[in-house]
């Protein structure tokens, strides 16, 4: 007759395989680093102790199936799950996860950001340029030409050099006295806070908050 077996470890006191034979005559027995137990039982629902099967409490099998992070363990001696990981690498591996945390708030302000300006090579210069050449000429009362900047955006965009001047004087004003501190603001807070936290658990949620702010200017 076929009888089939799970296998526990001896260490871990979990379920650590299966298997089925023939004409077999045991009811547990061990050996080498495990314990053979006839029938099949569900790894999430029992585990053995001082030679007997047990079975979850349904709070401990839901601490069982909620595993932290990749470097836990569990153990049915203490019924939590453990980290396997030394002191120094804990805080190695959570301050790599802070610089990641840190480095993707930067990129969502980035994007804040190329919602009201362009972040292109020589682009830059080119804002700088020409809302000095707009500012000034206004402050001339517009006498002389319209300089290079202004002239040239105006006729590709069929407005008058005086509106033009407008446009970007506005524009500039907006992103320096409102939208730009507010993305820049938004972006030190969250990093601020992800740079305070301790739990690791909290990092991500902290990410998640940042970008959806961001996401809103």
């Amino acid at each position: 007759m076929k009888i089939e077996y799970t296998i526990f470890s001896e260490e871990t006191l979990s379920i650590i395989g299966f298997g089925s034979c023939f004409e077999c005559d045991f009811s547990m027995q061990q050996f080498p680093g495990g314990i053979i137990v006839a029938g099949i039982f569900k790894e999430d629902e029992f585990y053995i102790k001082n030679g007997e099967i047990k079975k979850y409490t349904e709070s401990e099998r839901e601490a069982k199936l909620n595993r932290p992070h990749f470097h836990a363990e569990w153990s049915n001696s203490l019924m939590k799950w453990v980290d396997l990981r030394s002191p120094e690498q804990i805080k190695q591996d959570f301050q790599a996860r802070q610089k990641i945390c840190l480095d993707q708030v930067d990129a969502s302000a980035g994007v804040a950001r190329t919602r009201y300006i362009t972040s292109t090579h020589g682009q830059v210069e080119t804002y700088t340029i020409k809302e000095r050449q707009a500012r000034e000429w206004t402050a001339a009362s517009y006498a002389g030409d319209p300089p290079s900047f202004i002239a040239a955006e105006a006729a590709a965009t069929n407005v008058t050099p005086q509106a033009l001047c407008q446009m970007v004087i506005e524009l500039a004003d907006f992103w320096s006295n409102i939208k730009g501190p507010q993305i820049e603001a938004t972006r030190r807070k969250w990093k601020v806070a992800i740079e305070a936290a301790s739990d690791p658990s909290l990092i991500q949620g902290l990410v998640d908050a940042a970008r959806a702010e961001l996401d809103a200017l």
